[in-house]
């Protein structure tokens, strides 16, 4: 499976790397949060454009993302605008999301770009090659909130990522069943055996009573295999050529404050819920044979 290098963190081999988001609202809070974020051992810092305040003002946005950029220092920053049919907060039409994507390539500031697969349309391989053009890497994304799609439309649609060119192909789905969660560790598992040119990234989003489940297997596996509490989800990292449910990543906020923060302080508003639509406790497994990993939001 290829590697992606971005500022010598090499996404795709190696322990699982782990992003932290901003959220805020205000210009002033955005750069408070990335001067924090610019002390902790995370791997790289996405800032979610579409819950900032000037998020339909390109210049605002530019401005910001530069700012930022000096703020995090040599951290790595993914820039993502999450639309309103993606599960954002903002909507955009087809030609504001591709003036958006060109404004934040102009300000050179972005290492990581999320562009949406369905919102890029015709113009996803065109905006990923003006991309490496600009010399950052894409994570191309496709979420659907509502349901888990075959295992056969989610390989298909990662294939089409990779052939548009995108360095990280990324999944979000909600499952509504135990079998769903096994169709997209089939589907992760079948990009890791027959299409390794790129790293995968998948993502499930669990409630009720289906997170209770995979936090209880979770915990049990943990437990069965390193006699640790089963109040925990240790972290491990997946072997890239030979995927298994077992080398899935199984995260608490607890854990991750472990291993971003270089100390034992709690830093819980790295960890707050990304959008008021997030469900309190719920869960999210993160199943990828790349050793890329988001944040559990």
């Amino acid at each position: 499976m290829s590697c992606i290098s971005a500022r010598g963190c090499r996404i795709g081999e190696g322990r699982p790397k782990v992003i932290v988001p901003i959220v805020e609202y205000t210009e002033a809070s955005i750069l408070e949060k990335a001067a924090e974020f610019s002390t902790l051992c995370a791997d790289c810092v996405e800032w979610r454009v579409d819950l900032f305040e000037g998020a339909k003002d390109l210049g605002v946005i530019a401005h910001c993302a530069a700012k930022l950029r000096v703020a995090l220092k040599d951290k790595l920053l993914l820039i993502t605008f999450r639309t309103k049919a993606e599960g954002g907060n903002v909507s955009l039409t087809h030609e504001e999301y591709l003036r958006y994507i060109r404004t934040v390539l102009d300000t050179d500031c972005a290492d990581l770009i999320d562009i949406e697969f369905f919102t890029a349309g015709t113009d996803l391989a065109g905006l990923i090659k003006d991309t490496h053009t600009a010399g950052a890497k894409v994570v191309c994304s496709s979420h659907d909130f509502r349901k888990t799609p075959p295992q056969a439309e989610l390989v298909s649609r990662m294939v089409q990522m990779q052939h548009a060119g995108a360095d990280l192909p990324k999944l979000a789905v909600m499952p509504q069943s135990r079998i769903d969660v096994l169709e997209l560790l089939a589907a992760t598992a079948e990009m890791a055996d027959q299409h390794p040119e790129t790293p995968v990234t998948s993502k499930l989003t669990l409630c009720g009573a289906l997170a209770s489940t995979v936090r209880a297997a979770a915990a049990s596996r943990s437990a069965a295999r390193t006699g640790s509490s089963s109040n925990s989800f240790p972290c491990t990292s997946s072997t890239t050529r030979n995927f298994s449910p077992s080398n899935s990543m199984y995260a608490s906020c607890a854990r991750l404050r472990d291993m971003t923060s270089k100390s034992s302080t709690t830093r819980s508003s790295v960890y707050r819920t990304r959008s008021a639509r997030t469900v309190p406790g719920c869960v999210c497994v993160c199943a990828r044979h790349s050793s890329f990993s988001v944040t559990p939001f």
